[in-house]
């Protein structure tokens, strides 16, 4: 599961005046975020124009886009152990690879965008009728391991069960006296 967007060749020009420590909006000029996804988290590196290599600047930062609107991007800021610094007006802010983007596949970047729930016991009464239990989160797609009486449930349709949203329905009342334990992935930004 990839958990950055990626985009070639997208890059933009900062039109805040400055970019301030601890802001949480970056603008770019006009026309520019057509350049850059349009959803999902994506990751982005702004520097000085007065360095070429993004490497040689001292303030270069790394973010974290989580959404754009037109050419307003919202920013995590000073990720992989860069800094939130001040950023120039015309600093440059490009989609570029940075080590957070080879270890987007890995196990230890879910643990910075993602928390992991275990033993959840979900809300609904087991009494061999009730078919629907309440998680306390929305669980990421994909991510929910259901135990029914410690045998792991089959999602989907004709299957053991469905979710929707935080909402767990059976295709079957779990028995009186059976144990409901599940294990997700929630979303922490």
């Amino acid at each position: 599961m990839s958990l950055f967007e990626k985009k070639n060749n997208a890059k933009g020009t900062v039109a805040d005046n400055p970019l301030a420590a601890g802001a949480t909006t970056l603008n770019l000029n006009s026309g520019e975020g057509a350049k850059f996804p349009s959803s999902g988290v994506f990751i982005l590196t702004i520097w000085d124009p007065v360095y070429s290599d993004p490497g040689d600047d001292p303030g270069m930062e790394i973010v974290w886009c989580t959404s754009r609107t037109d050419d307003a991007l919202t920013i995590v800021r000073a990720k992989e152990n860069t800094s939130d610094v001040s950023h120039v007006v015309s600093s440059r802010a490009e989609m570029l690879i940075t080590a957070g983007f080879f270890t987007d596949s890995t196990y230890g970047l879910n643990t910075l965008l993602f928390e992991h729930i275990y033993n959840e016991i979900p809300s609904g009464t087991i009494n061999g009728s009730n078919v629907t239990f309440t998680l306390a989160n929305t669980p990421v797609t994909g991510s929910l391991l259901l135990l029914l009486n410690r045998f792991p449930q089959i999602e989907g349709a004709g299957e053991d069960f469905t979710i929707s949203g935080d909402e767990i329905t059976f295709n079957s009342a779990p028995p009186t006296g059976s144990g409901l334990l599940a294990k997700e992935y929630k979303k922490t930004i």
